[in-house]
């Protein structure tokens, strides 16, 4: 269990990571040389204006808040599982790069959900 105990810390680490890259808006493929001056970071998060309103889901507020919960909480699953992959499909990589990836994540992260209920090595 030991072997496939770090490719999933592994695998979770480099999913955390793009979930980072995600969440703090890096365009993918650019990296962090932007072209926003420090003028334009100013205009846009000005402390002084009032924020604006809700711009969530129409329909009702009840149902609006439910519905963006259960979507925040599967990108986030998404996120957790499969993040570097889905952000290699989301930047456009080719499919035969993208998909072998999405089955190897979910190949050993089977193997490990397998091996944690077991208490059996399957891998060295």
């Amino acid at each position: 269990m030991k072997t496939l105990t770090y490719a999933i810390i592994f695998i979770l680490c480099m999913n955390m990571a793009t979930w980072m890259l995600s969440n703090i808006d890096v365009p993918w493929g650019v990296g962090f040389n932007t072209s926003i001056t420090p003028e334009e970071v100013i205009e846009r998060y000005n402390l002084n204006q009032t924020a604006s309103g809700w711009t969530g889901e129409e329909g009702e507020v009840f149902f609006g808040y439910i519905y963006t919960g259960i979507r925040l909480l599967m990108n986030s699953v998404i996120t957790i599982f499969v993040g570097f992959p889905y952000m290699l499909q989301s930047m456009g990589a080719p499919y035969w790069i993208w998909a072998p990836l999405y089955a190897i994540w979910c190949f050993l992260g089977i193997l490990w959900f397998i091996e944690l209920i077991t208490g059996r090595e399957i891998m060295g």
